[in-house]
């Protein structure tokens, strides 16, 4: 469960929150990308059953990018 604009290009050092990828792996998350001196948040979904932690990763999310 990543936000759409999450990268696994390896765009690290200007990440706004990380998480563990599937191989072992780190994945970059970015939700206000700067693009031409544009600043905007990106839109996502977030799918899932009932119990399997969507309320958990949106909290960690926030938790991550508050600053932003």
């Amino acid at each position: 469960m990543l936000p759409v604009a999450s990268t696994f290009t390896g765009h690290l050092d200007t990440a706004e929150a990380i998480y563990e990828g599937p191989n072992q792996n780190l994945v970059a998350s970015k939700l206000f990308p700067v693009r031409l001196g544009n600043q905007s948040p990106q839109h996502a979904v977030l799918l899932g059953m009932s119990g399997t932690g969507k309320s958990v990763t949106v909290c960690d999310l926030l938790s991550q990018t508050e600053n932003y």
